[in-house]
């Protein structure tokens, strides 16, 4: 949760990894947001940039969506965002980059404000 203090040195700091052979069959959809645990705007952490992809931080095999919030303005004075959803299509994973910035302060907000409307 702290990222690059001391200047941008190019590597994935937080990494969340999805492993969908794991998942219960029975899921269709699954949505990646990013909300700031400290309520700090986007565009005020440094180097802030994130990427969706499949692989591994050192085998990097397709980047699906990539965002670099503290340089797009439309990020700017917002603490949360709607990265993309990964949904079953005929039994097979597809990706919707949706990267959309919200107004919404907190997760529980997020999800309810703005999430629902890509089910």
């Amino acid at each position: 949760m702290v990222g690059d203090v001391g200047g941008d040195d190019g590597l994935d700091n937080e990494i969340i990894s999805v492993d969908l052979s794991r998942l219960n069959s029975n899921v269709e959809q699954i949505f990646f947001v990013l909300n700031s645990y400290n309520q700090i705007d986007f565009d005020k952490i440094p180097f802030a940039s994130i990427r969706l992809y499949e692989g591994t931080p050192t085998r990097v095999n397709k980047v699906f969506a990539s965002y670099n919030i503290v340089r797009d303005s439309a990020f700017a004075y917002k603490v949360a965002m709607i990265l993309g959803k990964l949904y079953k299509r005929n039994g097979e994973w597809k990706f919707s980059a949706i990267g959309e910035p919200t107004s919404d302060r907190k997760l529980d907000e997020l999800i309810l404000n703005s999430v629902v409307k890509y089910l």
